[in-house]
């Protein structure tokens, strides 16, 4: 069948094709050209330096910790939004990485100002900058510090994800973006492995992302792992050791395989999203609810940390009646319950982890309290989710 050729017709991915390449690796499995990549962890755990020591092997043709020869870039351009501007040039001379490889926009004294993706002008700039130099590899250390917009709310930090992905197309470059992970819970005795669900803010910046890397805490070993958690366009490549003391070290282990980590409750997750959700003030309970969604935390255990956590439900009075849900409030003398407490709180987790197993569409209910089902006439605080039920 022939395709008409009016305007009308759109166009065919034949012609696509001639603007758009399939995907391009700088390096295979990890770091792809043209796309955002993240880089997650705690803070302290190392990103900027493994970035560094990454970036280096790339300016200078030496191995990647996987073997992979890499293609030498003319440089790399490094956006620092942390004020870590004299740490950089310590770690290039102390690693004898060449300087003049690593550039950023502007003159010397504008490497001092902030860098700001909301603001056009510096998006522009930075492009021009990327196709003057020839740079393939863009760093930004960090994603907080790179704008001012509430990581929590979708639509403001899409804004963002969505300038970062167009500079990416745009420049053809790969885009590594480092980014902290929420605080791990203290009911936990040890770290957690990194998940999805631990990257913090709204799930738009893990939509984004065409690839992620999280840094993993040690399981009973001296090295940490640098794991891709999220890979779209390959499979995920091995799990690499890595050490961070004065420099980067990338040991050799022929099984990089964690030791089993302690099985903990989904509620534990529910809870520092949650916490880490109301950090900034109120927020839409849909909208809370689309992010524990989009990072498979379960409508039972959702409802558990909000009640944990005695969040406060309340109905909006300028976004049609919405329900919001805000951090608990200061302790009342008062005896009379909050909105948030219904009763008793959940004693444990072992409740939840047992209405999981007994199925996802019907948890079990014993002996956990939960908010009352009435109608909107009567204050009814049940949170509203996108399918049309109710947590």
């Amino acid at each position: 069948m022939e395709i008409p050729t009016d305007g009308a017709r759109g166009c065919t991915y034949a012609e696509i094709g001639k603007t758009v390449s399939a995907v391009r690796w700088l390096w295979p499995g990890w770091l792809p050209c043209g796309h955002v990549t993240l880089f997650v962890g705690q803070a302290g755990d190392g990103k900027s330096a493994i970035s560094l020591d990454l970036g280096g092997r790339f300016v200078t043709g030496e191995k990647m910790p996987d073997g992979y020869v890499p293609e030498r870039l003319a440089c790399v351009t490094w956006i620092d939004t942390e004020g870590a501007q004299s740490q950089m040039v310590e770690r290039l001379a102390l690693w004898g990485l060449p300087p003049e490889r690593f550039t950023c926009p502007g003159g010397a004294a504008d490497s001092l100002r902030d860098f700001a993706i909301e603001d056009a002008a510096s998006m522009d700039d930075l492009l021009k900058h990327v196709r003057a130099c020839g740079s393939r590899l863009i760093v930004i250390d960090s994603l907080r510090g790179s704008h001012s917009q509430d990581e929590n709310s979708s639509e403001r930090t899409g804004s963002v994800m969505k300038r970062l992905r167009e500079l990416a197309q745009r420049s053809g470059c790969a885009v590594l973006v480092t980014h902290h992970t929420r605080k791990a819970s203290d009911e936990l005795d040890a770290p957690p492995d990194i998940t999805l669900s631990s990257v913090r803010g709204s799930s738009v910046i893990i939509a984004e992302s065409r690839s992620i890397w999280a840094i993993q805490p040690p399981r009973g070993a001296d090295y940490k792992r640098l794991e891709s958690i999220k890979s779209n366009f390959s499979a995920k490549p091995p799990t690499l050791a890595v050490r961070v003391i004065d420099a980067v070290e990338w040991p050799e282990v022929a099984d990089t395989q964690p030791a089993p980590a302690v099985k903990r409750s989904p509620v534990v997750d529910a809870v520092a999203m949650l916490r880490d959700a109301l950090s900034a003030g109120p927020q839409p309970a849909n909208v809370i609810a689309a992010n524990a969604k989009a990072r498979g935390i379960s409508e039972y255990a959702l409802r558990t940390a909000r009640k944990r956590l005695g969040v406060v439900a309340t109905k909006s009075h300028v976004e049609d009646g919405a329900w919001v849900w805000s951090p608990p409030s200061p302790p009342s003398t008062s005896s009379s319950p909050s909105s948030a407490d219904d009763g008793e709180g959940v004693e444990g987790c072992e409740d939840v982890e047992e209405g999981e197993k007994k199925g996802a569409g019907s948890p079990n209910l014993e002996g956990v309290e939960v908010p009352r089902q009435v109608s909107d006439e009567a204050n009814d605080e049940r949170l509203p989710l996108p399918d049309g039920g109710a947590v």
